[in-house]
């Protein structure tokens, strides 16, 4: 015969699903796979499809990297050494100015955040900032600026204007008579 033992535990049965034995008894992950086979067939399917599609993925990068190394290196065999030698150079360039631009933005992005902070604004308000150049982004500073304040000031008056107040009855007898009155139906 089956019994529901937990109709005679200190909750009264009502522990709402929470374990309350500190986990000595739960069912860890592992249990559950050990314990059902099906369990564990699923998830190895899902960890070896996930697998496959991350291969997949890594095996199409590296192609990609591939084929724009063999271009670069058939365009270098049909230069010459002064061709070759220029176009080292543009290359070299290209990251210098890309690394500048990168160091640039994170030095806006740095200054940008100490502004925000020395006008009052939340810091989380640098995400949409435009770091194009030192201008641009002061101007977006300033924008954000006007917006965040125009809406904290709707959204203050919109708090304090509420409606309007009643005015209470003038009569001699205390709230809680009033009170009873009304829960008693009487009208005054």
């Amino acid at each position: 015969m089956k019994m529901n033992l937990h109709y005679f535990d200190e909750n009264g049965g009502n522990d709402n699903g929470v374990n309350n034995d500190n986990g000595a008894g739960a069912v860890t992950f592992d249990d559950m796979l050990k314990g059902n086979s099906e369990y564990q067939s699923e998830f190895d399917r899902r960890i070896s499809k996930a697998l496959e599609t991350a291969k997949g993925k890594m095996k199409a990068e590296m192609e990609s990297k591939i084929e724009e190394a063999k271009n670069e290196a058939a365009k270098l065999a049909k230069m010459n050494a002064e061709e070759k030698a220029k176009h080292e150079a543009e290359k070299r360039e290209n990251a210098l100015t890309e690394r500048e631009k990168a160091v640039a933005k994170r030095e806006l992005m740095i200054e940008a955040a100490g502004m925000l902070k020395e006008k009052n604004l939340p810091a989380e308000l640098a995400d949409i900032l435009n770091y194009a150049d030192a201008d641009e982004c002061k101007k977006s500073i300033e924008s954000v600026e006007k917006a965040f304040t125009a809406a904290v000031e709707k959204s203050v008056n919109e708090k304090l204007k509420g409606g309007t107040m009643k005015k209470a009855p003038e009569s001699n007898e205390t709230d809680l008579e009033r009170l009873f009155k009304e829960q008693m139906g009487i009208r005054y």
